[in-house]
C-alpha cells in the first residue's frame, strides 16, 4: 500500500477499543473465563514424560501452580514469552547453563530476531498556534518506497501537531510547533533478548541492534530528507516557522545520518523473539506450537512470533485467536505500565494481568 491518508483510530462507543475491551471485557462474566490479576508466572510445568501440563506463579507471596486440562497459550507479547520460555529450561542452551537453568530443550531462537519499527523526528516552529488534534497525536501519515523499484513501502512519515521532543534541542511548547515523524517500517537490522538472571523477577536484557544493517540506515536518511520535501510545500507556508531540529545545519547524508544517530526513536512495534517457520530457528511452527517440546499442545501467541514488524493492535491480536481452539491455560501480559510522549510512567494498579481461558501473567517484570 503506498500513498498518504489521515490516521484512523480504534474507537467504539465513543471510548479507546483495545484487544482487552474487544474480547476479554465482553465475557468477564463466562464461567470458563478465570482472571487473574497481580500474577507473575515463573515457570511452564511438565509432567515426568515431557508434556506441559500448566504453569507455576507467585501472588499475594504465595507460590502456586495451576494445571490445565486442554491446551496451554502463552501470550507474553515479545518479552514476556521468550523470558518464561528460557525461564523453563527452552532456548539456546549455552546461555541457560550459564544461569545455572536446567536445559529441556536447546532452541537457540527462542529470544532472537528482535526487531521493530525506527523513527527520528524532524521538528518545525510555527508562525501561528497550532491547534490540538483528533487522533492522538499523529493526524496523517504517508506509506513510501525508499527505491522506486520497491514493490511494497519501507517509509512512512508521520504527521503530528506536537513538537516531540529532541534530545539536545531546544524545541517549541505544543501549540508553538509541530513534528513529521521519518519512519522505516521494514527494518533488517536484527536484535535479541537474553535473561539477565534466572529471577523471573529482574528483567532480561535487550539489545535491538538498531541500524546494525546500513540499508536501515540509508533507508532512513532517505525518510528524513522526504519528510523535509513534505515540510517544505507550499500548503504549509502559512504554518511553517524554522526548522528546529535536525536545523539548517544539518544537510549531507553523513550529517543527516549522525543526526539519526543521536535522536533514533522506537514505534514500541517490537516482535519476533519466538518468531513462526519451520527452519532451525523457528520457536512456534506455522499452527503457532511449540514442536518437539511436548505431545500435548502448547502454543506461543501475540506479536513475539511474527516475522516481521507491523503497526499494533490488529496483526498481534490476529495470531491470538489463531491460538485459542478451544478450553485451556492462557497466560497474558499486562502492557499498562506505558510511558507518555515525555517519558513520564503512566499509573498502574498492578505489575500484571492474566487474561484468556485461564489468565495468568507472564515472565518476570519489565
Amino acid at each position: 500500500m503506498l500513498g498518504a491518508g489521515l490516521a484512523h483510530r480504534n474507537i467504539r462507543g465513543g471510548k479507546r477499543a483495545t484487544a482487552w475491551t474487544a474480547f476479554v471485557l465482553p465475557v468477564l462474566g463466562n464461567p470458563l473465563l478465570t482472571v487473574l490479576t497481580c500474577a507473575l508466572v515463573s515457570r511452564v510445568l511438565f509432567d515426568g514424560s515431557g508434556r506441559v501440563v500448566g504453569v507455576e506463579m507467585s501472588r499475594d507471596g504465595v507460590i502456586s501452580q495451576l494445571h490445565a486440562g486442554g491446551d496451554v497459550i502463552l501470550s507474553g507479547g515479545v518479552i514476556g514469552s521468550a523470558q518464561l520460555m528460557m525461564l523453563s529450561g527452552i532456548g539456546a542452551a549455552a546461555d541457560l547453563r550459564a544461569l545455572d537453568i536446567p536445559v529441556r530443550t536447546d532452541l537457540p531462537g527462542v529470544g532472537a530476531n528482535l526487531h521493530d519499527h525506527i523513527l527520528t523526528t524532524v521538528v518545525w516552529a510555527s508562525r501561528r498556534l497550532v491547534p490540538g488534534g483528533r487522533a492522538n497525536k499523529l493526524e496523517a501519515q504517508l506509506f513510501a518506497a525508499s527505491d522506486p523499484a520497491m514493490a511494497a513501502p519501507d517509509l512512512q512519515p508521520l504527521m503530528s501537531y506536537v513538537p516531540l521532543p529532541v534530545a539536545g534541542y531546544d524545541v517549541p511548547a505544543e501549540g508553538s510547533g509541530y513534528s513529521v515523524l521519518a519512519g522505516v517500517i521494514r527494518p533488517l537490522s536484527r536484535g535479541r533478548l537474553q535473561l539477565r538472571s534466572a529471577d523471573p523477577a529482574q528483567a532480561p536484557v535487550l539489545d535491538p541492534c538498531y541500524l546494525a544493517e546500513p540499508a536501515d540506515l540509508s533507508a532512513l536518511v532517505a525518510a528524513v530528507q522526504m519528510t523535509r520535501e513534505i515540510g517544505s510545500q507550499p500548503a504549509l507556508a502559512g504554518w511553517r516557522g524554522r526548522e528546529v531540529a535536525p536545523g539548517p545545519g544539518v544537510r549531507t547524508r553523513e550529517e543527516i545520518a549522525a543526526y539519526i544517530r543521536r535522536a533514533l526513536l522506537s514505534y514500541h512495534h517490537q516482535v519476533g523473539t519466538c518468531r513462526m517457520g519451520i527452519d532451525r530457528l523457528a520457536v512456534v511452527d506455522p499452527s503457532l506450537r511449540v514442536p518437539g517440546v511436548s505431545d500435548r499442545p502448547w502454543r506461543v501467541a501475540r506479536g513475539t512470533v511474527m516475522v516481521t514488524s507491523a503497526a499494533r493492535l490488529l496483526p498481534p491480536a490476529r495470531p491470538g485467536a489463531e491460538a485459542a481452539p478451544g478450553p485451556g491455560l492462557g497466560l497474558g501480559w499486562d502492557h499498562r505500565d506505558h510511558r507518555d510522549h515525555r517519558g513520564r510512567r503512566r499509573p498502574q494498579s498492578c505489575p500484571a494481568r492474566a487474561g484468556a481461558g485461564l489468565l495468568g501473567s507472564a515472565g518476570g517484570g519489565i
